[in-house]
């Protein structure tokens, strides 16, 4: 039994001793059995305490099948609610998986990405060093071919 259910038992017994309480004042005010020594055998009262007592006692037995209504509600509805909480903690425990899977595929992921920016930043390195490689190549035919035109022309001059 939850709260709920219990602080409604408990206003449930609270309206019902009130009840029984007012119920047995009012019975002992209008027609009670009393010694002649200890209380007259009536009891008068002004309309106005009467009618207020009666006000009371209505609202109370007003309250007191209210609450046993929704006592009863609560307990016919009690199944379906704890249904739909078990099924509540079913798609919460499903949901909690997907996330953990998610987080696991996520971190498998960064760390992915994280060794194919290692890879892309040696391909940028090798790349860098490959053209410095061909400029200097370039460079060398250039002489190369330049050294070689000036002896080409320094032999057909002797030759010549």
């Amino acid at each position: 039994m939850n709260k709920k259910n219990k602080a409604i038992m408990i206003a449930i017994l609270a309206f019902s001793l009130l009840y029984w309480y007012f119920s047995a004042f009012l019975s002992t005010c209008s027609a009670a059995e009393v010694s002649a020594v200890e209380a007259p055998e009536t009891i008068t009262i002004s309309r106005a305490q009467y009618n207020e007592l009666k006000t009371i006692i209505s609202e109370q037995g007003q309250r007191l099948t209210e609450f046993e209504t929704n006592l009863q509600l609560l307990e016919q509805s009690s199944p379906e609610l704890i249904a739909t909480l078990n099924e509540l903690r079913v798609s919460h425990d499903r949901m909690q998986k997907r996330l953990e899977a998610a987080e696991k595929y996520s971190n498998e992921a960064k760390q992915l990405i994280s060794e194919q920016n290692r890879s892309l930043q040696k391909l940028s390195e090798q790349i860098k060093h490959q053209q410095k490689v061909q400029r200097r190549r370039e460079i060398q035919d250039k002489v190369w071919g330049f050294a070689a035109g000036i002896v080409t022309a320094k032999l057909v001059e002797k030759i010549s």
